[in-house]
């Protein structure tokens, strides 16, 4: 049995697209180069209603370029112990492919990449 995915590039303002389908989403997995607190602030109360409506939450991050905050991983710590977070240290060369990030929400599959094609 295959399942048609719907993929969609967003270029710009990847925050509306993302709350928009985080209020509904089964599960929600972020990857990202790293973690700041402005990020965290914007994004914490939808994560938070997401878990409570008993959504699965996974976040994987890196220290790309030394650019993730310790006050943005604390704060993304008090959002919901749910939330499980992964947080690793991996040579600047190996997330060169990284930038971007992918979020799974149902069927749906968002690509986001600052750099327009």
């Amino acid at each position: 049995m295959s399942t048609k995915l719907n993929v969609k590039l967003i270029t710009d303002n990847l925050a509306d697209e993302l709350i928009a389908r985080m209020q509904h989403a089964s599960g929600i997995y972020i990857m990202t180069s790293f973690i700041m607190q402005s990020g965290v602030k914007l994004l914490a109360p939808h994560l938070k209603l997401a878990t409570e409506r008993g959504a699965e939450v996974r976040m994987l991050a890196g220290d790309y370029l030394y650019i993730t905050q310790p006050e943005g991983l604390r704060a993304l710590c008090e959002v919901d112990p749910r939330i499980e977070k992964l947080i690793i240290d991996m040579p600047m060369s190996m997330w060169s492919g990284a930038k971007g990030s992918m979020r799974r929400f149902e069927e749906t599959i968002l690509l986001y990449s600052p750099h327009k094609p």
